[in-house]
């Protein structure tokens, strides 16, 4: 994902983090309610300016649609690091953490591709080596009321080690979201631990019984949505041909070559070269659609 990240041009226009990072370093004070009162303003700022921009270049290259998809999640990233290291350095300093107070932000499903519309849900889990502790609660707590103090939606979930392997073994929507997740700031030796159990304890014998399971779950949910392409108001994510589809076949490949990065198709024995094209559509015209800017959330949305 960062090979994609690094593609987009002119990255500090969308947002400048480390300028950013200052500000909020300046702020005077040391009770964390009024800190986090003080940062909303800047964060925000930089939020719609942020949104602004990615309109600006959406409006210039409307065939851009990846692009687009791919800037509102790295937005997205640089703001969460502003979260997380402001309320680890200036709401809740720790100097001293021990082996059970590390923590790691991940992004999960469509976040974790890289892939967001501008009112996408911010979906992220907080990894921790074993039981939260009450200061590991305070911060998780802090970063959530930031975010939410700047109006975005979160989908968010709080685990140990034990405990994403157990639910990811129990739940095909929980491993379907772990296994497109990738790193966003945090302990990073954490993060491969992580990486590497769910490799090792979930991912490791489970391709055909994966495959299987999401097969079945499309098949479910094109029959709900009236199983055809031709209908009046298709789903353009769930729907026939909607761009769903495309994320399941990466998220099967991705099992089966126990791959943590996107697939190339175009590579692939799994998907001949005459599939390639059609296999791409849907995220392409989908990517398009997911990155419309709108002015106000309540607007119609994919995402």
């Amino acid at each position: 994902m960062a090979n994609r990240f690094d593609s987009l041009p002119n990255r500090r226009a969308i947002i400048d983090r480390r300028g950013l990072a200052d500000a909020l370093a300046g702020l005077a004070g040391d009770n964390p309610a009024a800190l986090r009162a003080a940062a909303t303003p800047l964060l925000r700022e930089a939020l719609d300016q942020g949104r602004a921009e990615i309109a600006r270049r959406l409006a210039e290259k409307p065939s851009h649609g990846t692009e687009i998809a791919a800037s509102y999640a790295y937005l997205t990233d640089q703001l969460l690091r502003l979260c997380f290291d402001f309320t680890l350095q200036r709401l809740y300093r720790n100097n001293h953490p021990t082996a059970s107070e590390r923590i790691v932000l991940i992004a999960v499903g469509g976040y974790g591709r890289g892939e967001m519309a501008l009112y996408s849900d911010i979906d992220i889990a907080f990894i921790t080596p074993w039981k939260q502790t009450g200061w590991v609660e305070q911060v998780i707590e802090s970063i959530l009321y930031m975010l939410w103090d700047l109006g975005l939606k979160v989908g968010h979930s709080s685990r140990s080690l034990d405990d994403m392997v157990r639910m990811a073994k129990g739940d095909l929507t929980i491993c379907t979201a772990l296994l497109e997740s990738r790193y966003v700031w945090g302990d990073q030796a954490l993060y491969e631990e992580a990486a590497a159990r769910f490799d090792r304890d979930v991912r490791a014998g489970s391709a055909r019984s994966f495959v299987a399971a999401k097969l079945a779950e499309r098949n479910e949910r094109h029959e709900r949505m009236g199983d055809s392409r031709y209908v009046v108001e298709p789903n353009l994510k769930e729907g026939k041909g909607g761009c769903a589809i495309s994320t399941r076949c990466s998220g099967s490949a991705n099992m089966c070559t126990r791959s943590r990065a996107r697939p190339n198709w175009s590579t692939r024995a799994c998907s001949p070269r005459t599939n390639i094209a059609a296999s791409a559509a849907p995220r392409i015209s989908c990517g398009r659609c997911a990155a419309i800017s709108t002015s106000t959330p309540s607007a119609p949305r994919i995402g």
